[in-house]
């Protein structure tokens, strides 16, 4: 059986979702971040939709431009392709995100989280 190479494959796909993900919470649109990896719009569109393969050189800028280490893109691994696209599917989240983006201190981070976490388990 024969894979088309113009086929986008899972590995694909979850890269670019991590790299929409990080863009997003950042804040930044596709063409400040294709302006900072010296590309056009499109061929990041194309990355995120996992249309076009991130070279491992590619995928190094833009962990440097999205601020996170390359293992971002490879962390959670089977998760990311269900969960990933709910983390971004709404202005709440997305305001949640970007909020929690801004903390520095990794316990205030725990902290955050916990009671988000807190909050989630509530029976209403």
């Amino acid at each position: 059986m024969s894979v088309s190479a113009k086929s986008p494959n899972h590995a694909d796909r979850r890269i670019g979702q991590r790299i929409r993900l990080q863009r997003v919470a950042l804040g930044l649109s596709q063409d400040t971040l294709a302006n900072a990896l010296g590309l056009t719009f499109q061929q990041v569109q194309k990355y995120e939709r996992g249309i076009n393969r991130v070279s491992a050189s590619r995928l190094e800028e833009i962990a440097r431009v999205l601020k996170v280490p390359v293992a971002f893109f490879y962390d959670d691994e089977a998760d990311a392709s269900t969960a990933l696209p709910r983390l971004t599917d709404t202005p709440q989240n997305l305001s949640l995100l970007r909020a929690f983006q801004t903390i520095t201190h990794p316990a205030l981070q725990k902290q955050a989280l916990a009671l988000v976490q807190a909050i989630a388990a509530m029976k209403p």
